[in-house]
């Protein structure tokens, strides 16, 4: 076959493109730090790249959905802490009023300070987290305690709230609640104070030393029960995030090492490919020489 100069210089031109397609995709990986920046150049780093990248948000959501449950709980978990330290004033003035010896008039000053203790918890009971109330189930926009005040009086507390569950996604399929219920928490505690302060106001010392006493020990071992439920469910989320955590530091490795640049291998590689192109173009200049016709004009 006839070699031209013709030829030759198509060849040498289409090798330095060549050389030029390569230089200009080791600075696309140098200046975006990326080995893959369209999905042209590598099909299957790609599909792994997306694959790697939904993981990654789905454990993101999943991180931040305990974090959401877990500040919830704490706050749960506050204002209960707030409800056994009312219950265990309660129980003193139980103890206290229960005495024969005692004036009506200290009596019935325990019996206000009951009442004033009553209103706060309705008020404690109506907590909210954000704009969210507590323990009123699905309602959260609603007050879930109203109180039923005749004359001034507390005589009853009514729960306007309902039992559903606050559930949330932590895991694929795997759904956990963190609210309680509003009304198992805290319908015998108001009922219990409502007894505990009429007795009081009555002089009915033998009812709050046997019947008043035990029910407000029993609503404290209750709460002790909701806490101790509320503190299982924040280590088991604990544990889920740390484990999460894990689990997302893994990925970002495994997604650093298909998506990253070898910062050295890809200077060298684009030092070897300056060099190339330097060469081609040395090499082209030999190859586009006068020829005869030069010489025939």
């Amino acid at each position: 076959m006839r070699v031209t100069n013709n030829m030759m210089a198509k060849k040498m031109l289409y090798n330095l493109n060549q050389g030029m397609e390569r230089l200009g995709r080791l600075n696309d990986k140098l200046s975006s730090g990326k080995e893959v920046t369209l999905p042209s150049h590598d099909p299957a780093a790609v599909a792994r790249i997306m694959r790697l990248r939904t993981t990654l948000m789905e454990t993101e959501q999943y991180r931040d959905n305990v974090d959401d449950m877990l500040s919830w709980l704490e706050a749960t978990d506050s204002v209960l802490g707030s409800v056994g330290e009312a219950l265990h004033r309660v129980r003193e003035l139980v103890i206290y009023g229960a005495n024969d010896n005692l004036p009506d008039e200290s009596r019935l000053a325990l019996a206000d300070e009951v009442d004033q203790i009553l209103r706060g918890l309705v008020f404690t009971a109506n907590n909210t987290h954000g704009v969210r109330h507590l323990f009123a189930g699905h309602k959260t926009t609603e007050a879930p305690f109203e109180m039923d005040v005749v004359d001034g009086e507390v005589v009853g507390v009514q729960y306007m709230g309902d039992d559903g569950k606050l559930e949330v996604e932590i895991g694929v399929g795997i759904v956990m609640d963190y609210n309680l219920p509003g009304d198992q928490v805290f319908s015998d505690i108001f009922t219990t104070l409502i007894q505990v302060r009429d007795w009081l106001r009555a002089g009915d010392c033998e009812e709050l030393s046997t019947t008043g006493l035990a029910e407000v020990t029993k609503c404290t071992d209750d709460l002790l029960r909701w806490r101790s439920e509320i503190g299982a469910k924040v280590n088991r989320l604990e544990m889920t995030r740390e484990r999460m955590t894990d689990f997302r530091l893994n990925v970002q490795k495994l997604l650093s090492q298909t998506e990253d640049i070898d910062l050295a291998q890809v200077v060298m590689e684009l030092k070897m490919e300056e060099n190339a192109y330097r060469t081609a173009l040395a090499s082209g200049a030999r190859i586009i020489q006068p020829s005869l016709l030069d010489f025939l004009r």
